[in-house]
């Protein structure tokens, strides 16, 4: 070729790779980058064949890509990974292989094309992008050295795959080349079209570019606000050429949306957990941080749960990998099924998961929403042909944001290695120590035998919101110990963990019964005002509480619609079968089924259309917590339950403006400090003696 020594003086110190061959694959031309990592000398192969020389078969995708490059007369890229090492190329200074990017496109020169081949060096990201400025800083030199050649020049410009384009100080677009074409539909006149947000108004073009952070050459700007590119991922970079006669722009455009699709993919892919396809624990610290900010800040509930499979290493080594692989999945479904919306579910690694609650109530809300886990994973399970059901330990730790995520950590795997001693699928909340040391202390009185001397029954009413009159008294269980009386929340754990509470329940029922009448009998209340009674998952499923119901009702002689049945919506969600037909067996006795703490967590209103309610009692934090927000909630509820005729009653009502907003959004009655605190029997007949 003509001028060769021109254009090997201007390519001789190119940070890329030029190759120029015929369409019998013969070296026209390479430069001294392509020599120095292929080895070959030009003054030796040149006119020989490439393929030849650098032992390519006939059929490779380079000479492949080539021959139909010339054939369709359209320039091709071959691109990593599939064509990582398309040509033998060889770092010496890395001593590794070449990760490499061909650019081919055919130009025609004194009636003959050739094909020119521009290798990039893209072993990683950085080093392309540098390899792309100076791949076009070498253009506009070449633009410069080449006032004779400028025919052969625009013809390299247009092939470039890379979009090129100038402008003036003014912003005005002087020159684009074909790849710039091919991206917008119409001519470009000024720089703002890419860049709609330069400010040229107030501020000179350095001024305004500067404002943009595109200051150098080596910066990209993303195209964010350009209308043409609004469905693709397009940067900018901007060099500011200081040419003698005038200063002006050159322009880089390069589309990086195959690279933001794989970083999304990678990024997606770093965050999930291969097998299950939930969240890793990368994932987990990072919503973990967040929960305990949240929690602090909103001083709510939030916890940590850790979940660990009993006997997994059995099942893996008894049924084999597959099936103890198949069990995780299972098991990550289910988990995944089981927790809110506002919740989290990471596999922390082998067959241990995590859990992170948030906007919790209640140490009580977290615990029945671990009973309804454990009681979700303990499904019968077909594995290899073998029926399991799987059994977990799980520990959990409750704080309010006043620990750091590792202490946190710490002290729910405590509680769960706690799980771990005791039967297979116990659930073990962390305690502090001196929370320890009060659990120790009722747990040795239990060890002891319960005194049902010791236990109590508080009693609090509630009145209608329009007549102010009775129309229920809830049951409150005390158990005074050491002449105080606890709260349910201080040992209904303790007893549940021991065993007795369900006899204690039994207790409850009888009492309840008892006292309702030694009332009627003292006429100090009328047949229309039910006694609420609190009651336990576990002791709504046994099998014997419709029979035991019927024979303490029998017992005093009483009506079975003077009882009420007191049960947290999280009992009902647990087995819906189950529970519609002990509902069914409920209704046919007579007694009234009434749903607690409603409105908060899981709360569900296709509760009140499935299953047989009398009353829905709405949760105090309703009203006490962000009440404006909760407002359309609550109308909700009430409008919902009106129309199934379901009485709603509203719990923790303190003051009279309370009261009046009751009235006002039409709530059937309430209960609370504004008419009396739970109290003992003696104190309650004063209170009845003074309604009569």
């Amino acid at each position: 070729m003509n001028n060769l020594h021109l254009f090997d003086s201007l390519l001789s110190h190119s940070q890329h790779g030029v190759l120029v061959v015929d369409e019998q694959f013969n070296i026209l031309y390479f430069n001294k980058w392509l020599a120095t990592r292929t080895g070959l000398d030009l003054n030796e192969y040149q006119d020989k064949s490439i393929l030849s020389a650098l032992g390519l078969e006939t059929h490779s995708s380079f000479a492949d890509a080539v021959s139909e490059c010339f054939r369709h007369q359209q320039p091709i890229c071959l691109s990593p990974p599939e064509d990582t090492f398309t040509l033998p190329l060889f770092d010496s200074v890395k001593c590794l292989p070449i990760c490499q990017q061909l650019h081919l496109s055919i130009f025609e020169y004194q009636s003959t094309q050739y094909c020119q081949i521009e290798v990039f060096n893209v072993s990683d990201t950085l080093y392309r992008q540098e390899q792309s400025n100076q791949r076009a800083q070498s253009l506009l030199q070449m633009s410069k050295a080449l006032k004779q050649s400028e025919s052969k020049l625009r013809s390299v410009v247009e092939h470039i795959q890379q979009g090129l384009l100038t402008f003036d100080e003014k912003g005005l677009i002087l020159d684009y080349n074909q790849a710039v074409k091919k991206i917008f539909a119409s001519p470009l006149i000024d720089i703002t079209e890419l860049l709609p947000e330069l400010n040229l108004r107030d501020y000179t073009l350095s001024s305004a570019l500067e404002q943009l952070g595109l200051t150098h050459s080596e910066q990209w700007l993303p195209l964010k606000h350009c209308p043409a590119l609004a469905h693709c991922h397009y940067e900018m970079s901007i060099t500011k050429i200081n040419h003698p006669a005038e200063p002006f722009y050159l322009a880089q455009l390069r589309d990086v949306s195959s690279f933001k699709q794989q970083e999304e993919q990678l990024s997606e892919i770093a965050r999930l957990d291969p097998l299950t396809q939930i969240p890793n624990r990368l994932v987990l610290e990072d919503r973990t941080e967040q929960a305990l900010g949240r929690s602090k800040r909103n001083q709510q509930f939030m916890a940590m749960v850790l979940i660990d499979l009993d006997e997994f290493k059995q099942i893996n080594d008894s049924l084999g990998h597959q099936s103890g692989d198949k069990l995780l999945k299972i098991v990550a479904k289910r988990i995944s099924q089981s927790i809110r919306k506002t919740d989290t579910v990471a596999r922390l690694g082998g067959d241990e998961f995590c859990i992170i609650f948030e906007q919790l109530d209640s140490h009580e809300q977290c615990r029945d929403l671990l009973k309804k886990l454990v009681n979700q994973l303990e499904q019968t399970t077909l594995l290899n042909g073998h029926e399991i059901i799987p059994k977990a330990s799980v520990g959990a730790c409750i704080t309010k944001g006043e620990i750091d995520q590792q202490e946190l950590y710490k002290r729910a795997d405590s509680a769960m290695y706690q799980a771990k001693k005791m039967t297979r699928g116990s659930i073990k909340i962390y305690q502090h120590s001196h929370e320890q040391k009060r659990h120790s202390t009722l747990q040795n009185e239990l060890d002891k035998g319960l005194d049902y001397t010791e236990l109590e029954l508080f009693f609090q009413p509630s009145l209608s919101t329009s007549e102010q009159a009775l129309v229920s008294v809830e049951a409150l269980l005390r158990w005074r110990l050491n002449g105080k009386a606890m709260l349910p929340k201080q040992f209904i754990c303790v007893m549940e963990q021991d065993g007795c509470f369900t006899e204690i329940e039994r207790w409850v029922i009888h009492e309840a019964c008892r006292q309702r009448k030694a009332w009627l009998q003292k006429e100090l209340i009328n047949d229309d005002v039910t006694l609420a009674v609190n009651i336990s998952q576990s002791f709504f499923y046994h099998p014997s509480l419709i029979k035991m119901l019927r024979n303490e009702l029998n017992r005093f002689e009483l009506d079975a619609s003077m009882l009420e049945l007191d049960i947290k919506e999280s009992t009902l969600l647990l087995s819906s079968k189950r529970a519609s037909k002990i509902l069914k067996e409920l209704k046919e006795l007579g007694v009234k089924i009434a749903i607690d703490n409603f409105g908060m967590g899981v709360s569900s209103l296709a509760i009140l259309h499935h299953h047989p309610i009398d009353r829905i009692k709405l949760d105090k934090q309703l009203f006490h917590n962000n009440a404006t927000q909760s407002l359309p909630l609550i109308i909700g509820i009430i409008e919902a339950a009106r129309s199934l005729n379901i009485d709603i009653l509203a719990e923790g009502i303190e003051n009279k403006t309370m009261l009046d907003y009751l009235i006002k959004i039409k709530c059937d009655a309430y209960q609370g400090y504004l008419i009396a605190k739970p109290s003992r029997n003696d104190v309650f007949e004063s209170f009845l003696k003074s309604t009569v």
